[in-house]
């Protein structure tokens, strides 16, 4: 099952409305929300925050409207082209594994970063084809920037837990806190 909804609930409050509660659904429900048009809207946030900006918001969105009516489903045929003439399969899942590797630490973490570490795949592998203008590096930040997102909204706790789990990682590897006793 797949939901999206831009409307005034979630795609996980309509699913316990329905009482589709199942185990693991918040793997499978991505939360990202975003500021109402009263607060701004997608782009209500950070230095396009408040009245004063909604000026700039009004002509940012105007540019991303003209840039998506001229080239909205433009990548589409040439990227199927480019899967169809070679194999790239190895490549796809070399890429997906390194980054299930870096970032999964349980279960729940390991199916989220499965999912985006094949949209990393696919970065990369259309940014070597030549097919997006972008760097490795842009798609790699975004991607990570999106997954660490995701897996914040799933468990608002989760940064602190981790920082907590790297500092005690830090202080097992730390002659100090465990000495060697011989």
């Amino acid at each position: 099952c797949f939901a999206l909804t831009n409307g005034p609930h979630s795609a996980i409050e309509y699913a316990h409305k329905k009482r589709l509660n199942r185990h693991g659904q918040e793997v499978r429900y991505f939360e990202l929300r975003l500021p109402s048009p009263e607060e701004g809207g997608v782009l209500g946030t950070g230095d396009l925050k408040g009245p004063a900006k909604a000026g700039r918001r009004r002509k940012i969105m105007a540019a991303i409207d003209e840039g998506l009516s001229q080239h909205y489903g433009v990548l589409y045929p040439a990227w199927i082209k480019h899967l169809i003439d070679g194999d790239h399969c190895d490549r796809l899942r070399k890429v997906t594994d390194r980054f299930v590797k870096k970032n999964a630490t349980d279960p729940k973490g390991r199916r989220l970063a499965e999912k985006f570490g094949v949209k990393l795949a696919a970065g990369m592998v259309a940014v070597e084809a030549g097919l997006l203008p972008w760097s490795k590096s842009q798609v790699r930040h975004a991607i990570q920037f999106c997954y660490d997102k995701a897996l914040a909204a799933m468990n608002p706790f989760w940064p602190t837990i981790q920082d907590g789990l790297d500092d005690l990682l830090d202080a097992t590897k730390s002659r100090k806190s465990f000495p060697e006793y011989r």
